[in-house]
């Protein structure tokens, strides 16, 4: 074994005086390494605190998406004819709204329904009954 670290005295020399200088310029920089360590560990907290903030609603809306993802799966047809018919309606509308910041229509009934708000955990959206306003113009009769 002597032999051998004999034969590469030259690179221990090197690594040894290396070293050294290695730990002379972490002493000499002990105070930016501790402030950088209070920075780091500042940083883990915070992202640990949004981790653990944000995973319930994060968690609900990858639930929702997915539900989303398989009701459009299950209503491929109709997305497809929205789809194809969107861009003749887009440039219908655009044309209605060509002459400023606003569109000139005449709405004559208006009918929907009200999402309640549950616990997502539920997985079954509820909605109040149907809300609009029915036509009372004679155009629209």
């Amino acid at each position: 074994m002597l032999g051998t670290v004999n034969q590469r005295g030259n690179e221990l020399g090197t690594l040894v005086t290396t070293l050294s200088q290695l730990v002379s310029g972490l002493s000499q920089d002990r105070g930016a390494i501790a402030g950088a360590i209070t920075g780091i560990s500042g940083l883990t907290n915070s992202v640990s605190d949004l981790l653990a903030n944000g995973r319930a609603p994060l968690q609900a809306s990858i639930d929702s998406l997915g539900a989303l993802s398989q009701n459009l799966n299950q209503n491929t047809p109709l997305v497809n004819q929205f789809l194809h018919n969107l861009p003749t309606k887009l440039s219908t509308i655009g044309r209605l709204a060509s002459y400023g910041s606003w569109v000139n229509f005449y709405v004559c009934s208006i009918t929907g329904k009200v999402p309640v708000p549950i616990d997502p955990s539920s997985k079954q959206p509820l909605y109040y009954g149907g809300v609009g306003v029915a036509p009372v113009e004679s155009r629209c009769q």
